[in-house]
């Protein structure tokens, strides 16, 4: 449950950004009303509008246990080593 006195909510657009892989809004969506693994994204309806917060983010995570869903490192070396994965396996699938 979101507790507004101490968390900031954003909405659920802003949320997609702090996966590790954004999803899309109708995914949230389905993890706010159905969940994952059992797992809900706590989120509240304000005005017709569904927020959520960062701190709910991080729990739904937790909670979740996915692995897909853990956060990724951010270290400078990590992400050129992700990038250049990712152009190698580009170039693979299209035999360049």
């Amino acid at each position: 449950m979101i507790d507004v006195q101490t968390e900031s909510l954003i909405r659920l657009g802003e949320a997609a950004k702090l996966f590790p892989s954004p999803p899309s809004s109708a995914t949230l969506f389905r993890w706010v009303l159905h969940g994952v693994r059992g797992q809900k994204l706590d989120s509240e309806l304000v005005g017709g509008v569904r927020y959520t917060s960062a701190a709910a983010v991080q729990r739904f995570i937790t909670r979740s246990g996915s692995p897909a869903l853990q956060p990724v490192s951010t270290t400078e070396e990590d992400r050129v080593r992700i990038a250049q994965s990712a152009r190698q396996a580009i170039a693979t699938r299209h035999g360049v």
